[in-house]
């Protein structure tokens, strides 16, 4: 390759960037909470959902470590805080796949489910079996 064809190349890859059709790198966040619950699952639900916020929602699991997995390799992870809430970042050419979704935890048995990353409005939630006596809160 010539150097004028490298920098014809390295051009019209900047081109694809710019114009957000390659995400080059970008990210997008991806919010979620771990719940106690009494099966484990992972479901996207809107951001308003009662779970999340209300009075009436359930305590949210802190230090639950939340992976999305592509063929066991951990593309994205995050530890949930006090309230169970994570956040993790996620290279926007990877939102529309398909992910193996794992939680763990000292408090929790393992959950385990696939999941596509949540879209605009919507939030992961985690819902998690607590192992009796080993809750962390």
């Amino acid at each position: 390759m010539t150097r004028f064809q490298r920098a014809a190349f390295a051009a019209a890859s900047a081109a694809v960037c710019i114009a957000g059709l390659g995400a080059c790198g970008s990210t997008h966040s991806v919010r979620g909470k771990v719940v106690s619950g009494d099966i484990g699952i992972v479901t996207l639900v809107p951001e308003q959902d009662a779970r999340l916020a209300s009075v009436e929602a359930p305590a949210g699991i802190p230090g639950v470590t939340v992976e999305l997995r592509r063929a066991d390799a951990v593309i994205a992870s995050a530890e949930s805080g006090l309230d169970g809430s994570f956040t993790m970042k996620l290279d926007r050419s990877r939102s529309g796949t398909r992910y193996n979704v794992v939680a763990l935890g000292p408090s929790i048995f393992p959950v385990r489910s696939t999941s596509y990353p949540p879209g605009r409005g919507q939030v992961m939630l985690v819902v998690a079996d607590e192992r009796r006596g080993a809750s962390s809160r």
